[in-house]
C-alpha cells in the first residue's frame, strides 16, 4: 500500500509540473505557426492560402500587459486551374510587427502593425530563382484573439494596404520558448 501511496504522489507531482505555466514571465521569447487566407478583391482560391513561421519577443509591463515585436515568413504556392499537375507561382511574406498583447482572463487580446514585405515568382519547370522574386514593402495592421496565456490558440485577421489592399484571416498557436 506505501508504494502505491508513493507511486500516486509521484505521478501526481509530475503531472503537476508538466502542467504548471509561468501566467506572466518577465520576458517571452516564442515561436508561432500559422495558416492565413488572403482575400483578394473578386477573387476566391484555395491557392491563397499561406502557410508560416513566425518568432517574436515579448517583454512584461504590468500585470497583464506586454509589448513585443515579432518577425515572420509565409508562403504559397498558386496553379491556374486545381487539374494542373504543378504549381506556376509561388508568394512569399515577410511581416516585421510591433505588438501590444493583454490577458484577459483566460484569453488574450494582441494588436499588431508594422510591414508586410509581400512578394512572388512564377515558377518555370518547377524552378524559381531569388532574381525571379518582386517585392513590395506595404503597411500592415490586425489584431489576434488567442485562448490560453503565454502558450495559446490564436484567431487572426488583418489588412495589408496597398493596391489593391488585402484583408487576411487565419488561426495560429505560439509557443513560448522561454
Amino acid at each position: 500500500m506505501k508504494r502505491f501511496f508513493l507511486a500516486m504522489v509521484i505521478i501526481a507531482a509530475a503531472a503537476q509540473l508538466a502542467g504548471a505555466e509561468e501566467k506572466n514571465p518577465p520576458v517571452s521569447f516564442g515561436m508561432q505557426l500559422g495558416v492565413d487566407y488572403d482575400v483578394f478583391p473578386g477573387e476566391f482560391s484555395l491557392w491563397n492560402l499561406r502557410y508560416g513561421l513566425a518568432i517574436d519577443f515579448l517583454v512584461h509591463l504590468g500585470s497583464t500587459f506586454y509589448l513585443g515585436a515579432e518577425l515572420g515568413a509565409a508562403f504559397g504556392f498558386h496553379k491556374v486551374n486545381i487539374t494542373d499537375p504543378g504549381f506556376d507561382r509561388i508568394e512569399a511574406q515577410f511581416p516585421m510587427h510591433l505588438t501590444a498583447l493583454a490577458f484577459l482572463g483566460a484569453f488574450t487580446l494582441q494588436l499588431y502593425g508594422g510591414a508586410l514585405y509581400r512578394g512572388g515568382a512564377n515558377l518555370t519547370g518547377g524552378v524559381v530563382t531569388i532574381g525571379d522574386f518582386s517585392f513590395a514593402l506595404l503597411p500592415d495592421a490586425g489584431v489576434k484573439v488567442g485562448w490560453g496565456t503565454i502558450n495559446n490558440l490564436f484567431l487572426k485577421g488583418g489588412y495589408v494596404f496597398g493596391d489593391p489592399g488585402v484583408f487576411y484571416f487565419g488561426l495560429g498557436a505560439r509557443i513560448g520558448l522561454f
